[in-house]
């Protein structure tokens, strides 16, 4: 039993891939239960954060279960959003954003009662919902005449929130493989090291 539970908490930490994302997004797309897609949704999201997280702060694997584990600094969404903040990886757009996220996730994993994106409550939290411009290099879709067929703004609660969600683990991952592990110290001065890091999303 230990061997096969080390085994899928190291199936949990696996770093995704850009397939893996495209992947994650269809079955939340699949998804009929409104509950389960905002779950899935929001966790997409949560995991592309902890990516870049993970290359900002240039952690190590053998750090991965001390910062990222349960119980650890940066186990919960909310420690992951503040930090993220902290450091600069995005701006107060995206801060809040990625909080009202947070707490429809919350509020879809604990609510006693059934809830969907038609629930009163839910909808006037959705409303504050932001979609982000999307950072390159990202996907079109186009016509049989090779015609770019432009993105669809969302039409329900639920659209905006999947959207966002999609755009924002997006904009996460092509922010952490623009974050660079390699350091070099500065011409004449061997006090400090400079890292190479992209400007902070909005």
């Amino acid at each position: 039993m230990k061997t096969a539970l080390k085994s899928i908490r190291k199936l949990a930490q696996t770093e995704a891939s850009s397939e893996h994302f495209v992947m994650f997004n269809e079955q939340i797309r699949a998804e009929k239960n409104d509950r389960g897609a905002a779950i899935l949704a929001a966790t997409n999201v949560e995991n592309a954060l902890q990516y870049a997280l993970r290359r900002r702060l240039v952690v190590k694997e053998a750090q991965y279960e001390s910062l990222f584990g349960l119980n650890s600094p940066l186990g919960t969404f909310d420690n992951k959003i503040r930090v993220a903040f902290a450091v600069k990886i995005f701006g107060e757009q995206t801060e809040r954003n990625l909080e009202l996220i947070r707490v429809i996730r919350n509020t879809f994993a604990h609510a006693h009662i059934p809830i969907t994106f038609e629930t009163e409550q839910v909808k006037d939290v959705c409303k504050f919902l932001v979609v982000p411009e999307l950072l390159p290099p990202f996907s079109v879709r186009v016509d049989k005449q090779g015609r770019v067929i432009p993105r669809q703004t969302p039409r329900t609660e639920r659209e905006t929130f999947c959207t966002v969600c999609e755009y924002l683990a997006h904009n996460f991952v092509i922010y952490g493989s623009l974050c660079f592990q390699t350091h070099r110290p500065p011409p004449q001065d061997d006090r400090y090291e400079i890292y190479a890091r992209p400007k902070p999303l909005p």
